[in-house]
C-alpha cells in the first residue's frame, strides 16, 4: 500500500513538468534585451509600457539618424574616390612618356 502511495505521487511529480504549458516565446532562440523590456511593459502596463513605447520610439530615431549618418559618410567617401581617380587619371594624361623627348 505505501509502495502504491509512493508510486503515484513520484509519478505525479515527473509528470508535471512535462504537461505544464509552454511559454509564448519558447522556441524561437534567445531572446535579446530589448524582447525582454518589451515583454517586461506589455506585463506591467499602465505607466511603464507607455515609458517603454517612449523609449523604443527613441531606439529608433537614433538608429535611422545613424543609418543616415552612415549613408552621407559612404555618399562623401564615394565622392572623393571619384575626385581621386579624376586627379589621376589627369595627371597620367599630363604625363609624357620618358623615351617621347619631342613633341605632342
Amino acid at each position: 500500500m505505501k509502495i502504491k502511495f509512493l508510486l503515484i505521487t513520484l509519478g505525479a511529480l515527473i509528470t508535471t513538468p512535462v504537461l505544464a504549458e509552454k511559454p509564448a516565446s519558447a522556441g524561437q532562440g534567445k531572446s535579446t534585451a530589448e524582447q525582454k523590456q518589451m515583454q517586461d511593459s506589455q506585463q506591467m502596463g499602465g505607466e511603464q509600457g507607455k515609458s517603454a513605447d517612449k523609449m523604443h520610439k527613441e531606439q529608433g530615431e537614433k538608429s535611422k539618424a545613424m543609418e543616415k549618418k552612415q549613408s552621407r559618410n559612404m555618399e562623401q567617401e564615394q565622392k572623393q574616390t571619384g575626385q581621386a581617380t579624376q586627379a589621376g587619371k589627369q595627371t597620367q594624361e599630363k604625363k609624357r612618356k620618358w623615351w617621347k623627348f619631342w613633341g605632342d
